[in-house]
């Protein structure tokens, strides 16, 4: 068995400036930022990754643990981008980022945790089931939706480039290794960087957690209406706060 591996891409921005790294959740990729990254082109130097087992990531991810996750974006990052990272994470993303925010403090500055796994009040373990084994287009969108508040934002031309990722060969068993892990992921060590979360108030995936937002210490900013994917379904407002994020440090 391989060790996992993520690939980094960079999507734009200014060279010389803060690298921005964006980080996909679950059964996503990097073409999931697609309404955010260029938000920051100007200000930023903007990368997003494949996590292991997702886009055009290999499949092998062992057995799907996030430190495995973890160790492989760290492996992922370019040595040779300096200045302080700021990482933005949605849902299983979210996780990493704040672990890898952990496990080199030295080269992050502050993390933006998207509904991240292991900080709500637990994951849909129905969702997370279901999207490995999805094998129509009319089941694939219909999943998807309840990703979202308004089912619009979900078309069929999603559906079909998420059934075309599950056809990746070992695509299927990795991502249902990686969700058996989030059905009991609970809350991983917080960073001491700044963190920034933001959350949609009707988040049926991955809740959010009163108690969690209480005692965070942190900003936390709840999208009023929206569910699991703030930055799609009011990319404005979360684009807003990217750019504040971004240059804050």
């Amino acid at each position: 068995m391989s060790q996992p591996s993520a690939l980094l891409h960079r999507l734009g921005g200014d060279l010389s400036a803060r690298p921005v790294l964006f980080i996909h959740g679950f059964g996503a990729d990097r073409f999931g930022w697609a309404a955010n990254a260029p938000a920051l082109f100007e200000t930023a130097n903007v990368f997003a990754l494949d996590l292991p087992g997702h886009g055009a990531a290999p499949s092998e991810v062992g057995t799907g643990a996030i430190a495995d996750l973890v160790e492989a974006a760290y492996e992922a990052l370019d040595p040779a981008i300096e200045g302080s990272w700021l990482l933005v994470g949605h849902s299983l993303g979210g996780a990493v980022t704040l672990g890898l925010a952990a496990r080199v403090p030295d080269r992050v500055g502050s993390v933006v945790a998207i509904a991240p796994a292991g900080y709500g009040t637990g994951i849909d373990e129905k969702f997370v089931d279901c999207l490995p084994r999805l094998e129509s287009e009319d089941e694939t969108e219909a999943l998807l939706q309840t990703l979202v508040s308004r089912p619009r934002l979900i078309n069929r031309q999603m559906a079909a480039h998420v059934l075309n990722g599950l056809e990746t060969p070992g695509r299927r068993e990795a991502l249902s290794r990686i969700g058996d892990q989030l059905k009991t992921l609970r809350a991983p060590a917080l960073p001491d960087c700044p963190v920034l979360w933001i959350w949609g108030t009707d988040d049926s995936i991955n809740p959010p957690s009163s108690d969690f937002a209480a005692r965070s210490g942190d900003s936390y900013e709840l999208i009023e209406g929206a569910r699991h994917m703030p930055h799609v379904e009011y990319a404005s407002k979360v684009n807003r706060l990217l750019v504040s994020a971004a240059g804050s440090d």
